[in-house]
C-alpha cells in the first residue's frame, strides 16, 4: 500500500510538471533573452550540485566534508542509485547543450564561428556520460566506492580524468565541462555566471 501511494504521488507530480511546462512554453518563447539566461543558469546545476555535492562532497574532494566518513553524503545510499542519478543529470545537460533534435547551444556556438569549441564540449560531455554509464552498470555503488577510496589517489585520478573510469575520474571529467561553462560558454553565449556558482574556486 505504501509503494502504491508513492507511485501514485510520482505519477501525479509528473503530470503536474508536464502541465506547468505546457503552460509556460509560450512565455518561454516570447521572452527570448530572459529565457536564454534562465536556461544558461540551469546548466550550472552540473557544477554546483553534480560536481560539488554529488561527487566532491562524497569523495572528500572539497572542504564541505569535514570528517572521514564522506560517503555518508552519497545520494541514494539505500537504493544505491547515486550513479544512475548522475547519469541522468549528464544526459539532461547534454540534451540542453545540443538541443536534442532541435536548436541548441552548440548551434549558437557554430553561428558565432566556434564550431571547434562546440565539438570539443560535446566530446567532453560524451566522455563523462560514458563513464557514468559504466559506473551505473557495475555492482559497486558510489557509497561503497567512497567508503574505501584513498583521498590522495582520488585527487590524482581527478587531475588525470581521461586515464580511468572511477568516480574520481568522473569528477575530473565533469570539472572540465564546468570550467568551460564558466569561461568559454559564458563568453560565446554572452551570459553570466549565476550567483550560486560565482563563488566556486576550484
Amino acid at each position: 500500500q505504501y509503494s502504491l501511494k508513492i507511485a501514485t504521488r510520482l505519477k501525479n507530480d509528473a503530470a503536474q510538471f508536464a502541465r506547468l511546462w505546457a503552460d509556460y512554453q509560450n512565455s518561454f518563447v516570447a521572452n527570448g533573452a530572459s529565457s536564454v539566461t534562465d536556461l544558461s543558469d540551469s546548466m550550472f546545476y552540473l557544477e554546483t550540485v553534480v560536481k560539488d555535492v554529488k561527487l566532491a562532497q562524497v569523495l572528500g574532494l572539497n572542504n564541505k566534508c569535514s570528517n572521514n566518513s564522506c560517503e555518508l553524503n552519497a545520494e541514494s545510499p539505500y537504493a544505491n542509485a547515486g550513479y544512475d542519478f548522475i547519469l541522468a543529470n549528464l544526459q539532461a545537460f547534454e540534451t540542453i547543450f545540443s538541443g536534442g533534435d532541435g536548436y541548441g547551444f552548440d548551434d549558437a556556438y557554430i553561428e558565432r564561428g566556434e564550431a571547434a569549441a562546440a565539438a570539443a564540449m560535446l566530446s567532453d560531455i560524451a566522455l563523462a556520460r560514458s563513464t557514468a554509464e559504466k559506473l551505473s552498470s557495475q555492482t559497486q555503488s558510489l557509497y561503497a566506492y567512497a567508503e574505501t577510496v584513498d583521498r590522495d589517489d582520488c585527487e590524482n585520478f581527478a587531475a588525470a580524468p581521461t586515464t580511468g573510469e572511477t568516480a574520481c575520474h568522473l569528477y575530473g571529467q565533469i570539472k572540465i565541462i564546468s570550467d568551460k561553462l564558466k569561461t568559454e560558454f559564458t563568453t560565446i553565449i554572452s551570459t553570466g555566471i549565476p550567483n550560486s556558482a560565482a563563488g566556486d574556486g576550484d
